[in-house]
């Protein structure tokens, strides 16, 4: 939310964000009425399997992506979240879920932790998101990579591969 209220008046932030503050039994109908005015709704979890917020929205999601930063930390609580959705899938066959390696750094720790992740029974999705200044700065403007010109290129290279990789895991076409 504050990163789409960070933008000005005159380039606003080009999606409707809002915020579906109900009762964890109360979202399907939340999402129910978001559903007539949109195409897409992105539910952006707290960040824990205790929240009653999380098992609701996998209740109701058609996709769920777990961004997961390489590090040993991430790994153990990726794992516990990783069971939550298995749990859920047991009985909702249609959602769909994978790990999508987040802030990714070029160093040693990091590609042997996304080996490791490849050990999950989530599947890895093909394409990650780097750390990178773009990301930050995009946040900073209230806006998205895409309007950073050369600055958010390689930001948005990833972005449209993470689309891409998306699409396949929903079997929609590009």
């Amino acid at each position: 939310m504050r990163w789409a209220h960070a933008a000005p008046e005159a380039v606003p932030f080009p999606a409707r964000v809002m915020r579906l503050e109900a009762a964890p039994d109360q979202l399907h109908q939340l999402i129910k009425l978001a559903g007539r005015e949109a195409d897409l709704i992105l539910l952006d979890c707290p960040p824990s399997i205790e929240h009653p917020a999380t098992l609701a929205a996998l209740q109701e999601a058609d996709v769920a992506l777990v961004p997961v930063v390489p590090s040993p930390a991430d790994l153990w609580s990726t794992k516990g979240v990783e069971r939550l959705i298995l749990q859920v899938q047991a009985s909702r066959k249609g959602l769909k879920a994978a790990l999508v390696p987040n802030r990714v750094l070029r160093t040693n720790l990091a590609w042997d932790v996304l080996e490791v992740m490849r050990d999950f029974s989530l599947p890895v999705l093909g394409a990650a998101l780097s750390q990178r200044n773009a990301f930050a700065q995009s946040a900073v403007i209230g806006g998205t990579v895409y309007q950073l010109g050369r600055a958010g290129a390689e930001a948005a290279r990833e972005v449209n591969k993470l689309v891409v990789e998306v699409l396949k895991l929903t079997g929609e076409k590009a």
